[in-house]
């Protein structure tokens, strides 16, 4: 899971997934960070000259340009040599994170610049790494059971994308949607039932990313895919399934559709978190009648919220907009009390954590490696489970999944 402001790359649109999130951090850290060089140069609005006014507009409207530029930059290119983007890259994909009880699961470079998926065994220190022929392996979402990991095969060729549901004992995959519009961040309610974030083609003059209307879906088994919402959000992912909520993270909603606030680049603190209210058994959300608000703020910017299935525990990521580089750090919450836990990385920061119960599993970026631990709510520290090293990834001969449709 994770974010970069990206170099040049001709196929972008097979990569959003992965860059989709970070570009918008960048766009809002950029945009803080000029805004408030700027402010310093500001007087009240009475004391404004007119031609000063003009100025500040001029200057508003530029930075406004820039952040569409940046947003529309495409992410960085395997044919770059490594020591160009091997750290952006990492960042990238090292955001996405999933676990279960037993297992670990996250996405990892192929030779060819392709997307494979590790699964780890956290007992057993035994791993794999699946691959699809022709295709990136994107969002893994492991079932809490560990019995089933959901994976986004992207073709490389149709650019077409599918869910698959797959068994972790054997690998086999049922396809559950096969469409032209984008998937990600798929979470499993039930077995027979997944709730994820889909957007359409959509084509916009000087804009690289061909999806802006992102929104949630439903797919139950033997019944087709249901839209859920009309939100039409920029940005959208990171959602967890409770026993009555969907937490998510989101931004950028059309003018016509004020579902969340408008983005504040200014804000001491700042958060793209919030939450619907779900019915699983009806596999419906309860629509908002005013704007959402941004949950679990504090100094800095969160994002990227797991909480537990009884919502009584959270765990998100949290950096500060300061100048000269920032680092995603992990916050634990006890939402039943109000405690707050903080955990500095001592590398390049954290993946999206992943709550299970009280029990946090982390993992965190290194240069050379990622450390999955876990974190119980009464411990100090993050205990290490196990390290997963380059040249491990590297050396690991992929397994390829093995794909049927529904109902076979």
């Amino acid at each position: 899971m994770s974010q970069v402001v990206h170099s040049a790359m001709s196929k972008s649109r097979k990569m959003h997934l992965f860059v989709e999130f970070r570009c918008g951090l960048m766009v809002r850290i950029w945009l803080r960070r000029g805004m408030s060089v700027l402010k310093n140069f500001r007087v009240s609005g009475s004391d404004v000259p007119a031609t000063s006014k003009g100025l500040w507009s001029t200057t508003k409207l530029m930075l406004g340009l820039i952040a569409v530029l940046l947003l529309s930059m495409p992410a960085a290119s395997p044919e770059v040599p490594a020591s160009n983007y091997s750290r952006r890259d990492r960042l990238t994909i090292g955001f996405f994170f999933t676990a279960s009880t037993r297992q670990a699961a996250f996405p990892v470079r192929s030779a060819g610049g392709g997307v494979d998926v590790m699964v780890i065994d956290l007992e057993s220190k035994g791993y794999t790494k699946l691959m699809s022929k022709g295709a990136k392996l994107l969002s893994p979402s492991l079932s809490m059971d560990g019995d089933r990991i959901l994976l986004v095969r992207l073709d490389n060729e149709t650019e077409e994308y599918e869910l698959l549901s797959c068994t972790t004992s054997d690998f086999v995959c049922r396809s559950l949607v096969a469409t032209k519009n984008s998937i990600n961040s798929p979470k499993e309610v039930s077995p027979n039932k997944v709730v994820y974030v889909a957007s359409p083609v959509r084509h916009v003059a000087g804009v690289q990313s061909h999806y802006l209307q992102h929104d949630l879906w439903i797919v139950e088994s033997g019944k087709p895919p249901r839209q859920l919402t009309d939100f039409q959000f920029y940005q959208m992912n990171w959602l967890s399934v409770t026993s009555s909520s969907i937490y998510f993270s989101a931004m950028g909603p059309l003018r016509d559709k004020k579902i969340i606030p408008k983005f504040a680049p200014l804000a001491a603190s700042d958060s793209d978190i919030f939450k619907l209210h779900f019915d699983v058994s009806g596999g419906a959300v309860e629509l908002p009648q005013s704007p959402l608000t941004p949950l679990f703020l504090s100094a800095g910017r969160s994002g990227a919220a797991s909480v537990a299935p009884d919502e009584s525990v959270a765990a998100l990521l949290r950096t500060k907009n300061s100048v000269g580089g920032y680092r995603y750090d992990l916050v634990v919450m006890d939402l039943k009390t109000g405690g707050t836990k903080l955990i500095e990385s001592t590398g390049l920061g954290f993946s999206r954590p992943e709550v299970l119960d009280r029990t946090v599993t982390t993992r965190e970026i290194f240069n050379d490696r990622y450390v999955v631990g876990r974190l119980l709510w009464n411990d100090e520290s993050i205990k290490p489970l196990v390290e997963v090293t380059d040249a491990l990834i590297a050396s690991t001969q992929p397994t390829e999944i093995r794909r049927e449709t529904e109902g076979k």
